[in-house]
């Protein structure tokens, strides 16, 4: 299952339930310093779901692979987003 974190909105709260009622089965979600969340998704979300949110300042995925050393960090990134077209 896809992993997710989320920086919220100055209206914490509120960012969590938009994101509860806006991506499909919303799971797992633990609270960072009341500034970010981290949730799983079943399914991939996609720039429209950004494009939904208005409360939630940044989603970001997490990435399949883990790095072994700060080296890989671009070519993974890359990777990630080959064919993706607009705001990643």
């Amino acid at each position: 299952m896809p992993s997710y974190a989320a920086t919220l909105g100055h209206q914490p709260a509120i960012s969590i339930s938009e994101l509860a009622a806006t991506i499909a089965g919303f799971t797992s979600p633990v609270v960072v310093l009341q500034s970010a969340v981290l949730f799983e998704s079943p399914t991939e979300l996609s720039a429209k779901e950004l494009s939904m949110l208005g409360g939630t300042i940044t989603l970001a995925k997490k990435l399949e692979s883990s790095p072994t050393h700060t080296g890989e960090i671009p070519a993974l990134l890359a990777k990630e987003r080959t064919g993706l077209k607009g705001k990643v």
